[in-house]
């Protein structure tokens, strides 16, 4: 918004232009309120899974309990932090709408956190996307389809270099 020139295109990987909605800002309350109560471990625990498609969480189990180790030493100011930025976000929706450069979405279909249909509503509001339909992905495109979202993201590049 504030820097266009300096862009030459953008990219929306799980992402939203969207501001949160009422219900949505209340429930990241609750979610701080959960970290702060129960703290991170707990919190990651419940949380992390729902990011993967039922199918990746069947085939991928170590590799999410991996992550899960990893995930449960995050500092516990640093998620609440982010979770009340996520919350207190702005609606840059018309700003996306204005941009007259190359703009991607990478969309899993069966994402939790961004539903299909907000992305579809944002879709509409961008003059050429560029985009990619995930089937089968929750919210972690970049673990359960690597190759085929590394290749889209490569050809956005070259096509607007």
């Amino acid at each position: 918004k504030k820097y266009p020139e300096k862009l030459v295109g953008l990219g929306l990987f799980h992402s939203t232009a969207f501001a949160d909605s009422d219900e949505k800002k209340a429930a990241r309350l609750k979610t701080v309120e959960f970290i702060d109560k129960y703290g991170t471990s707990v919190f990651v625990e419940d949380f992390l899974p729902n990011m993967y498609h039922r199918d990746y969480r069947k085939n991928n189990k170590q590799k999410i309990l991996d992550q899960l180790e990893d995930n449960r030493t995050i500092n516990k100011e640093a998620l609440i932090v982010a979770t009340l930025a996520m919350q207190q976000r702005q609606d840059t929706s018309q700003t996306l709408e204005s941009l007259e450069l190359p703009v991607f979405l990478i969309i899993g279909k069966d994402d939790k956190f961004i539903s299909y249909e907000s992305s579809l509503d944002l879709i509409s509001k961008i003059e050429n996307p560029d985009i990619l339909i995930l089937n089968k992905v929750a919210h972690a495109g970049f673990a359960e389809a690597p190759l085929v979202c590394s290749s889209f993201i490569c050809n956005f590049i070259n096509s607007i270099n």
